[in-house]
């Protein structure tokens, strides 16, 4: 088995059947597709069941969190390489055939990423801009992954597929982390090794279902995102490889200039928002005008922050 793809499902109902169609319609054939119920209360389970296709393996457990759902899925793959899929996301006809084609050209790479589009819940799609990354057609190891990740992320999850050997080196998932658990995945693997990356949109990244819910309220007691924290641990031990310092550091910066974005907006705690952001020292001129903007509107009435954000429940 080349490939396992692990779909982590919670409440995902009206749309897992889209998940999983782009999934059997894949072009490679040589794949499972492991699908981790966790507590799901809303029927996806038994759609998933109702599939009458033996590559299709349901696992149920109690809610846990998606990390440990997803670290799940890990353990009962059988396949060599982890492709990664969320329950509302899919892909087109040849992403795997795509990141086949990375792994067999760059098997030195520590992870394989296409590029994707972003399907708002109008309708609308949108097509991310990378940074320092050539346009498509285009596929190579990035040179700099932290550099291009100041832009729009060139790994995503839905996108991004990863050798199982890899998985168990970095270890998995970190556990009780409801933001950026994947982000910390990617990073703790890109200070380690290579990212192989097609510049083909190969996935589609669909907004209809994306609720934040209440994830901003742990950085009112854990103001620091999870990678910064595996960040500054990695670079005490300096157990980092040809990595650029002064990117890493931007790139930390910028997590922690949007934990703070996502406190003020999300959350509507301006003074947690604000404490974040004063601690951030970006050097690049985006990132400086995103700090300076937000930390002006910490400093806003609720009412003003309404008409801001869009009238915003």
């Amino acid at each position: 088995m080349r490939f396992s793809v692990v779909i982590p499902l919670y409440n995902k109902a009206a749309f897992i059947r889209r998940s999983l169609d782009s999934v059997l319609l894949q072009t490679l054939e040589d794949y499972e597709i492991i699908v981790v119920d966790d507590g799901s209360t809303d029927g996806g389970p038994d759609l998933v069941a109702g599939y009458d296709n033996h590559r299709i393996k349901l696992v149920r457990q109690e809610n846990r969190g998606v990390s440990a759902t997803r670290n799940r899925g890990i353990g009962e793959a059988s396949g060599k390489w982890i492709a990664f899929l969320d329950a509302d996301d899919a892909w087109k006809p040849n992403y795997l055939q795509k990141i086949l084609m990375l792994t067999e050209k760059y098997p030195e790479a520590g992870a394989y990423a296409t590029a994707y589009e972003i399907i708002m819940h109008s309708g609308k799609v949108v097509y991310p801009k990378y940074k320092a990354i050539p346009p498509s057609p285009w596929q190579g190891l990035l040179s700099n992954y932290f550099h291009s990740a100041l832009g729009a992320p060139p790994v995503w999850t839905s996108a991004t597929t990863v050798p199982k050997h890899i998985i168990n080196k970095v270890g998995g998932f970190h556990l009780g982390v409801p933001l950026g658990e994947d982000l910390d995945m990617w990073g703790r693997i890109a200070l380690r090794y290579p990212i192989a990356f097609c510049n083909e949109i190969a996935a589609s990244y669909i907004q209809d279902d994306k609720h934040p819910g209440s994830r901003h309220h742990y950085y009112f007691t854990n103001p620091e995102a999870t990678f910064v924290r595996t960040a500054k641990e990695a670079i005490r031990r300096d157990d980092i490889k040809a990595v650029n310092l002064k990117d890493l550091h931007e790139y930390m910066t910028k997590l922690q200039i949007y934990i703070g974005y996502d406190c003020l907006v999300e959350g509507r705690n301006p003074s947690v928002a604000r404490k974040i952001l004063l601690r951030t020292s970006p050097t690049t001129s985006r990132l400086k005008w995103i700090k300076y903007r937000t930390l002006l509107q910490t400093y806003l009435s609720g009412q003003l922050m309404r008409s801001v954000y869009n009238n915003k429940p």
